[in-house]
């Protein structure tokens, strides 16, 4: 469940940040 919460994460602040580490 982390590591979907960590994709959600990306999506979401996709756009400001380049790539949150999983």
């Amino acid at each position: 469940i982390l590591v979907l919460l960590c994709l959600l994460v990306e999506w979401v602040v996709w756009e400001e940040w380049v790539v949150w580490e999983c």
